[in-house]
């Protein structure tokens, strides 16, 4: 297939002959809207919030970030951020240094794949339930001397851990076989998947089968496959349209994922004085001749020292400090991100007003000053998160750095 990269600056895809029904099932998975209008022109206007690949039937469109910056790899490594990363075991899911263009999903699961099928299928204990004749492993007694009681056959109940390749490891990774095994032109996929004739079948999610995976020191080495598959089991359109050879496609919106990424990094603050909101606010109602027409929300993105029912905020909610994330780089302080974050401190009856911008490399705060005497906010901070460092440790400095700068403007 060729290969067609796409500028954000319009983001705009032009549908060739072949693949019409391709985009319909495609956009269709992913919730976006084609127009009659665009449709009958083959024009397709992706947001400037999404990146990603698309594998038609005849080509591979890759969808850059909007930043010139930073490439797909950068955008990955937060979503592994987000999704697995815990502690200093899983620091290879932030190392791009060696990623220069990104495989694609699948290519990078396969590849994993083959060098790990290379040392065998992982196997692990698991614990089994058996009615048994004789004792053995974890015996119930008080179940063992009912069924003795009722003549039973086999009236040991008992519990005992077999090692087997029927695990949740190679559960998961199954499952992402068989997705990928459907594209009629994945013929490493079907291959591998003939390691795997032992292995129990599953069609839940992934993030279903992925908690179910119990990760150690001793199978650390697997927590990067296992993303992948995660990924591709959730996150990757496959084209099945007979005849086609379109590989594997996906989409994520950058701007709420970098939202997601600094909400991640907040709520682990040690001192647990950050919190998020499940369900927006109601700021108002509106009303139209004494009839109730409908209201009006709002949602912040992160909250510091939330307090529910105030009494100093008339039994509102209140917050010591407001925070709103914009994937914005180039341009901070825009008027209206500053209208919305001096209404949500009004509101909230907030001391501290912040906004929270992507930056390519390690930048100070900023001011913004309000000069009008009756303005409920008399300054808005801005502070910046580096998400350029290829090095995991660099990558993960920057974190810290960025948790220490928040929390002093934040305390002081």
């Amino acid at each position: 297939m060729n290969i067609e990269n796409i500028e954000t600056d319009n983001n705009i895809i032009l549908v060739q002959e072949g693949e019409e029904k391709f985009f319909e099932n495609f956009l269709k998975k992913n919730n976006i809207y084609w127009g009659k209008e665009n449709k009958e022109q083959s024009v397709i206007v992706l947001s400037k919030s999404l990146v990603g690949v698309i594998a038609t039937p005849i080509r591979k469109i890759e969808i850059k970030p909007k930043f010139k910056e930073i490439s797909l790899n950068h955008v990955m490594r937060l979503y592994f951020y987000i999704e697995g990363y815990n502690n200093s075991l899983d620091d290879e899911l932030l190392d791009i240094t060696n990623s220069n263009n990104f495989n694609g999903i699948s290519e990078q699961f396969l590849s994993s794949l083959q060098q790990l099928l290379s040392r065998g299928l992982p196997k692990e204990y698991v614990l089994y339930d058996e009615n048994s004749s004789y004792w053995k492993g974890h015996v119930n007694v008080v179940s063992s001397i009912k069924n003795s009681k009722l003549l039973r056959s086999n009236p040991v109940a008992t519990k005992y851990s077999h090692l087997t390749i029927d695990n949740s490891v190679n559960i998961l990774i199954k499952a992402a076989l068989r997705k990928l095994a459907k594209n009629s032109s994945d013929v490493l996929a079907k291959r591998l998947l003939t390691y795997y004739e032992g292995v129990s079948n599953s069609d839940v999610s992934g993030e279903q089968l992925y908690v179910k995976v119990v990760f150690n020191p001793k199978n650390s080495y697997l927590k990067k496959i296992c993303f992948w598959a995660k990924m591709i089991l959730d996150e990757l359109f496959i084209d099945t349209i007979p005849g086609n050879i379109g590989g594997e496609s996906f989409l994520i919106n950058f701007d709420m994922l970098f939202e997601s990424f600094v909400r991640k990094i907040a709520i682990e603050v040690p001192e647990k004085n950050f919190s998020l909101w499940k369900q927006p606010r109601i700021m108002g109602e509106i009303s139209f001749e004494g009839n109730n027409i409908g209201n009006r929300i709002f949602f912040p993105d992160l909250l510091y020292k939330e307090s529910a029912s105030a009494i100093s905020n008339d039994f509102k909610d209140e917050a010591y400090g407001v925070i709103d994330v914009k994937n914005k780089a180039y341009n901070q302080f825009k008027p209206a991100d500053i209208y919305q974050i001096c209404m949500y401190a009004s509101l909230l009856n907030a001391k501290v007003a912040l906004l929270v911008y992507p930056a390519f490399y390690e930048r100070g705060n900023e001011i913004m000053f309000i000069d009008y005497k009756f303005s409920p906010m008399k300054y808005v901070s801005a502070i910046f998160v580096n998400i350029t460092s290829n090095e995991s440790d660099a990558f993960l400095k920057s974190i810290e750095l960025f948790k220490k700068r928040l929390l002093e403007i934040l305390e002081n």
